[in-house]
């Protein structure tokens, strides 16, 4: 740690120890200079002024993905989350936080590593936001 190690969170509204053991060695492993830090807060939006004040680069909101004030608490959502309105991470550029969602896009990915969708018949189980967002990176195909 140095006074170029990127600071990135996962914010809780409990204490939750999740992701410390693998994130971390895997920054570590890679060389990338960054720390991966937890913050909780049973109210999302003293994590996010935290984020600015502290330039954390990077958060997943994690406990707080269905809250619907998260789409108020990023200046811009990107991509999917845009279209679905929900946010799984959040990047500071510096002058603004960015939400965007990925759970859709990696659904996505891992299905067309198996088979080409098109002409395909498909049968999609499930009506949450994880759907919500394969379809959304389905249309885009």
């Amino acid at each position: 740690i140095n006074e170029d190690t990127k600071l990135i969170a996962r914010f809780y509204n409990v204490p939750n120890g999740r992701g410390l053991n693998i994130y971390n060695p895997y920054l570590d492993a890679t060389g990338v200079n960054a720390v991966y830090l937890l913050f909780h807060n049973p109210d999302p939006k003293p994590l996010f002024n935290a984020m600015r004040e502290l330039g954390i680069v990077g958060a997943i909101p994690a406990a707080f993905e269905k809250d619907p004030k998260m789409t108020n608490l990023v200046d811009k959502l990107e991509g999917i989350g845009a279209d679905i309105k929900r946010v799984s991470f959040v990047k500071n550029t510096g002058t603004e936080l960015v939400g965007y969602y990925a759970a859709g896009r990696g659904l996505m990915d891992a299905i067309l590593e198996q088979d080409k969708i098109s002409g395909k018949n498909v049968v999609i189980m499930g009506a949450g936001t994880v759907v919500r967002g394969l379809l959304a990176e389905w249309r885009r195909k």
